[in-house]
């Protein structure tokens, strides 16, 4: 219901995912202009080495033997890591420069996206709230202010935790792949899927708090972690979400060579928050429009109107 519903009001609202996509066009080639131009030196001396070419061999061949039908040879793979893993290790002070140059803009580009994902999500808000139609860039530089907080404050939560659940579902499929051949990448995938369900789950009212409730920063901060009797509801939710967002934006990446990209993460990301919001709406018993014509009523709402008509 709930993924319905937030795709509903998506469709509802087509022309912000255009906004939505341009927005995030300008400032990734903006961020990839600044890594290039800022790591370019760093970042050549690591990777034109003999042990980066020796790992990103062994990965093509265990693929390409794959594709061909040939079957899974792994026993490159380990050693190659290793050897690249070493190398970094002699080449800390590079290496260290290279993390914390890279750190710090991609650190800024998601302060950046966040922003923009809390004028999303109050554009939708007051839709699914009045019916009402706002555009992108006045919302955010309306409600700028409160848009940085909110992002400085989960930007660092979830590159945290985002960079944990990417190490080791990289060392689940690299240790794993010795004993349970190509069955250690689908269980790295498993794991991964999982762990973003889970910090979808978490998270979604954070953002809801603010853009309905109007609640400053702290509180909805704070609100986030209170009364969440629907954590099994939602994980459900979100874990098919988040599977489905796999699924579509590497089908679209392995058919469009990528360039599909460019309208897919917007409309996925944009589905994420829907879903947030509608299970808030739902959540706390208010309305809220999918479309102009249709109007969700929650559950706990239509029993209180049951309960008074035989009052």
């Amino acid at each position: 219901m709930r993924i319905r519903n937030a795709f509903r009001i998506l469709i509802s609202n087509a022309s912000v995912i255009y906004k939505a996509a341009l927005f995030r066009l300008i400032t990734a080639s903006v961020a990839v202009l600044i890594i290039y131009f800022t790591l370019y030196n760093d970042l050549l001396h690591l990777f034109q080495s003999d042990q980066a070419h020796a790992l990103w061999d062994a990965i093509i061949h265990i693929f390409t033997d794959f594709v061909k039908g040939y079957g899974i040879d792994i026993d490159e793979l380990p050693t190659a890591f290793e050897g690249f893993i070493a190398m970094l290790r002699s080449n800390v002070s590079i290496f260290t420069v290279v993390g914390i140059k890279t750190s710090a803009c991609i650190f800024f580009y998601n302060v950046i996206l966040r922003m923009g994902n809390y004028a999303v999500s109050s554009l939708y808000s007051g839709y699914m709230s009045a019916g009402t139609k706002f555009s992108l860039i006045p919302t955010l530089f309306a409600n700028l202010g409160k848009a940085f907080l909110y992002a400085i404050i989960i930007v660092p939560i979830v590159m945290l935790f985002d960079t944990l659940v990417i190490l080791l579902g990289a060392l689940i499929g690299v240790y794993g792949i010795r004993l349970i051949s190509i069955f250690a990448i689908i269980l790295s995938l498993i794991f991964i899927i999982f762990a973003i369900s889970f910090k979808f789950t978490v998270f979604s009212f954070f953002l809801p708090n603010m853009v309905v409730e109007n609640q400053s920063v702290g509180q909805a901060f704070v609100n986030t972690f209170k009364n969440r009797s629907n954590l099994k509801g939602l994980l459900t939710s979100y874990s098919f979400l988040v599977m489905l967002i796999f699924y579509v934006n590497v089908s679209v990446a392995v058919f469009t060579l990528g360039a599909g990209l460019v309208v897919s993460l917007p409309i996925t990301t944009i589905m994420t928050l829907l879903v947030s919001l509608c299970d808030y709406y739902n959540h706390t018993g208010k309305k809220y429009y999918v479309d102009f014509d249709t109007v969700v009523i929650p559950k706990q709402l239509q029993e209180n109107a049951e309960y008074l008509k035989y009052m």
